[in-house]
């Protein structure tokens, strides 16, 4: 736990502009409160892909700016306030670079690179993905936590080939101790 929280700590201060020391610690303090709450609500939501050994994940959590995913979801000002929206385009959360094998150890770890690296030459990707890797991969993006952690926005895919893959954008309610998917934005299949 001790190696997850300096990892935790490093990657946030990497991360940040400088500022007074103690501005510093508290924010380490509440942006590692912050992770190990996504790395819950992660669990929680997506335990079934979690608990597969064979499930791969991708090493960078997914940008939304890919896509054009949050287009939907920042025009709709009726169930967002404007504080709100301007939080999430602005990315005021705190964030990972890195998913880390110590969040989720059951699954393994591919880095966003080589998944770049593979894919660059599109006519073979898949046929090297499936001969020397697995039969897909999936990414997530970090939890974006709203009023007071009771509404979370979540961004998860799965890539199985060129046209096998689904993804989905949803805005999640905790609702009597589990969360609940409320709405869906940015949803695709292949």
């Amino acid at each position: 736990m001790n190696h997850l929280v300096f990892l935790l700590a490093i990657t946030l201060l990497n991360s940040f502009g400088q500022t007074h020391p103690v501005e510093i610690q508290k924010h380490t303090q509440d942006s590692i409160v912050y992770v190990q709450k996504s790395i819950e609500f992660i669990k929680k939501v997506k335990g079934k892909e979690l608990a597969d050994s064979r499930f791969i994940l991708v090493d960078k959590p997914f940008a939304f700016n890919y896509f054009n995913c949050l287009e939907k979801l920042l025009a709709d000002s009726i169930t967002f306030s404007s504080a709100e929206l301007d939080l999430i385009r602005q990315k005021k959360y705190p964030s990972v670079t890195r998913w880390s094998g110590s969040f989720f150890p059951a699954v393994t770890l591919i880095s966003g690179d080589t998944i770049d690296s593979i894919f660059k030459k599109k006519t073979d990707g898949w046929n090297y993905f499936y001969k020397n890797i697995g039969g897909g991969f999936g990414r997530f993006s970090m939890p974006i936590f709203l009023r007071n952690d009771t509404y979370c926005i979540f961004y998860a895919d799965q890539s199985c080939g060129w046209l096998c893959g689904e993804g989905q954008l949803v805005l999640y309610k905790m609702n009597n101790g589990k969360w609940e998917e409320i709405r869906s934005y940015c949803s695709w299949i292949s």
